[in-house]
């Protein structure tokens, strides 16, 4: 069996084999330093842009009534709502003219329909499903997702 591994070779005592193991990993090794330098080239061809602010177009900001008064955190010390120095921030920025801030009432927006306005959206029922995120109007017969259909009613609003 010696005999046989020394005479005909294994990886070890073969010295061709050992050669062109060693030039195949050297050949491979190139190919991936190749591959990594195409890499950076395209990282380095496609960098974005630097941000322009556009003078035409005025950021709209919209606030749901529902969110005052109901996030009181402490900061530094003081409890105070997050969410009304965010608010009282925005409303100056919109009495300077950056942006625009309006605010809107969010009642049955995800129970009226989008389409037929139908106020009166019923969960959805089908088997091995739970849960209350799909809504389906009976007048005209339309199935929601829930939060797609309030954000369409906020829009409109």
């Amino acid at each position: 069996m010696m005999a046989n591994i020394l005479t005909h070779g294994t990886a070890k005592y073969n010295r061709s084999r050992r050669k062109r193991k060693k030039k195949k990993k050297k050949k491979d090794k190139k190919e991936d330093e190749g591959l990594s330098l195409r890499t950076d080239e395209k990282k380095l061809k496609w960098r974005p842009l630097p941000f322009q602010e556009n003078k035409e177009k005025c950021p709209l900001v919209v606030f749901g009534a529902g969110v005052f008064g109901k996030d009181m955190v402490k900061m530094k010390g003081l409890w105070c709502g997050v969410i009304g120095k965010l608010f009282a921030t925005l409303k100056k920025r919109d009495a300077a003219g950056e942006l625009i801030v309006v605010t809107i009432d969010e009642f049955k927006t995800s129970k009226t329909c989008s389409s037929c306005f139908f106020d009166d959206l019923k969960v959805a029922k089908a088997p091995g499903f739970k849960g209350k995120g799909v809504l389906s109007c009976s007048k005209c017969k339309k199935v929601w997702q829930r939060d797609v259909n309030a954000t369409t009613n906020g829009n409109d609003l």
